[in-house]
């Protein structure tokens, strides 16, 4: 749980020793804090509650096709699954190329952004630790969502479709930002977003159709799993997430002030964006009665909003003292979120004892799948 802690409170010192550094400096120390989170994310062995069968997929990448590992799970993950497993690498690899694309997602996002450190410490507590440490798959689409948003932000609609669609080939979920095509209210925008995206999907059935001769079945069975994914989260109501409304909590407090003070935002490019993505937020938490789970997966995708609102919020103040009394509170508001997980959440023993892979001895045998 230590290490927890410790790259926390690191982050949270880093800002105030920083001040006596020059802009070389600084860059330095925060490449270094990336790439050892990265490491830190990447030599994990057994942290997490599904790990057993991101483990078990590297079992089975060695005696299957790639072919028979399309239809077992997400068929870019299990590609990529697949590749490290016959490089050696199994799933420090794949872990590696995961918080790659988070964390290129998350610089992209932070292009305007004056406190990019008080960016990464919002986001470590929950959506790195927790989320990313917990969900493998959906941490690849994460970080490619947020690589799409930041395509979509300069208007390259066309690459925003494409890395969302390949996100959702790491995991299904991803689909959803589609929607964000249509932040502009305006009726030309509208039909011009849905004109790009019938056209692009088009050419990807078509592409797909001469390409890859057995589309028919993997696209039937990605369509099987949707309707099992509406069926099992919310008509059955046997998936039920513990943690949804106080990880939901998160995003609905900086949404709800973002559309409150979005005026005061004009100045940046992408204001109409960041205000859809909170409406989009508060109508997730509505639908947890109906499927916490549903709500708190989709959620992850409009993270952002916690940092782009906190930290442009700070920005817009002009007292220095009232300033720096706000970036205090808010990274002792995400301190007491990291010890409310660690020490009061069901599954916060998922994460710890912290282990690394290089020092484990590893299975040979499937903990859950037949092989």
């Amino acid at each position: 749980m230590s290490i927890y802690f410790i790259s926390f409170i690191f982050a949270c010192i880093i800002p105030f020793i920083g001040k006596h550094f020059d802009n070389k400096t600084n860059k330095f120390i925060w490449f270094f804090l990336l790439f050892f989170l990265t490491f830190f994310y990447s030599a994990k062995w057994h942290v997490g509650g599904d790990y057993a069968v991101y483990y078990d997929y590297v079992l089975l990448s060695k005696q299957r096709s790639l072919y028979e590992l399309l239809f077992i799970a997400e068929p870019a993950y299990m590609f990529i699954t697949w590749i490290n497993t016959r490089l050696g690498t199994e799933l420090v690899g794949v872990n590696f190329l995961s918080a790659l694309f988070f964390f290129i997602g998350f610089n992209r996002l932070l292009k305007e952004n004056k406190y990019p450190l008080l960016s990464l410490i919002i986001i470590l507590p929950i959506l790195f630790f927790v989320v990313l440490n917990g969900y493998i798959r959906q941490s690849f689409a994460i970080g490619l969502s947020f690589i799409a948003l930041s395509y979509l932000v300069e208007g390259k609609k066309s690459i925003f479709i494409f890395l969302i669609i390949v996100g959702s080939l790491f995991h299904r979920t991803c689909i959803v930002n589609l929607i964000l095509l249509f932040y502009d209210p305006r009726i030309f925008e509208i039909i011009k977003s849905i004109f790009v995206l019938s056209i692009f999907l088009f050419f990807y059935v078509i592409l797909c159709y001469f390409f890859y001769g057995h589309f028919d079945l993997e696209l039937f069975f990605q369509i099987s799993k949707y309707r099992d994914d509406i069926v099992n989260y919310v008509y059955s109501g046997i998936w039920e997430s513990h943690g949804a409304v106080p990880r939901c909590l998160l995003n609905i407090i900086p949404a709800i002030l973002y559309i409150l003070f979005y005026k005061k935002f004009s100045n940046y490019k992408d204001n109409q964006v960041y205000l859809f993505i909170s409406i989009i937020s508060i109508i997730l938490f509505a639908l947890i009665p109906i499927s916490s789970v549903m709500a708190d997966r989709l959620m992850f995708y409009f993270y952002p909003i916690q940092f782009i609102f906190y930290t442009r919020f700070i920005s817009a103040v002009n007292d220095k003292s009232h300033k720096n009394y706000l970036y205090f509170v808010v990274i002792t508001f995400y301190f007491f979120i990291l010890i409310y997980y660690f020490f009061f959440s069901i599954n916060a023993n998922q994460l710890y004892p912290y282990k690394m892979y290089f020092f484990e001895d590893r299975p040979s045998n499937c903990a859950l799948f037949d092989c």
